[in-house]
């Protein structure tokens, strides 16, 4: 992975399905924005073409193939959304990351050495915000969706914990920072502040 060159600095969360990593990202959003920090949020798979096949392709397809095209849908991201916000000196806020391709494509049987591979070529966070909870507080706030993806019935919560845990232990290698939050229930507006400082940290 490269290092970021640019003014502004890249925040990633990643964490399993149904941790509260959305409302998190929304609750720091506020945070920044009520201290006149210019940020700017965004997610993966993107609202653009390429991320809603992503989506719809990663329902019936894992392997090597839906690792390249999750990565695909990264390099654009970072080229039409992220490089620019960069550039401009904002805080931007990524609703997952690389280390969702490791949760995810790993869970799937794709070794942590070909994912690194594929996205070589991004840029490097520089904060990663790892949100984990109780596996019973997970599965309850997933039992209050709608509709669940391929994941997220297919896959015990306790695996993607796990997969999370040895992603984190490469990126740890990797000198990327990483901030452990473990986001039960009542803990958010405490986390929120934890990472709010954290960004503080960066600027």
């Amino acid at each position: 992975m490269k290092e970021n060159i640019y003014e502004g600095k890249l925040v990633v969360f990643d964490g399993p399905n149904g941790v509260g990593k959305t409302t998190l990202i929304k609750c720091v959003a506020e945070l920044l924005k009520n201290n006149n920090i210019d940020f700017y949020t965004t997610k993966e798979p993107t609202k653009s073409v390429l991320g809603e096949f992503t989506y719809d392709f990663s329902e019936n397809n894992r392997g090597i193939s839906l690792a390249c095209i999750v990565a695909a849908d990264r390099y654009k991201h970072l080229e039409d959304e992220i490089i620019p916000m960069l550039k401009q000196n904002k805080i931007v806020l990524v609703d997952r990351y690389i280390l969702s391709s490791f949760m995810f494509q790993g869970i799937d049987g794709v070794a942590f050495d070909t994912i690194l591979d594929i996205n070589k070529e991004i840029i490097k966070p520089d904060l990663q915000i790892a949100i984990s909870a109780q596996v019973q507080q997970i599965q309850s706030r997933l039992q209050l969706r709608e509709n669940l993806t391929r994941f997220e019935k297919t896959y015990d919560r306790k695996f993607e914990l796990e997969y999370l845990g040895l992603g984190l232990k490469l990126l740890g290698e990797l000198d990327i920072q990483i901030l452990n939050i473990t986001n039960n229930d009542g803990l958010l507006d405490r986390n929120a502040n934890l990472i709010y400082n954290k960004i503080l940290e960066l600027r």
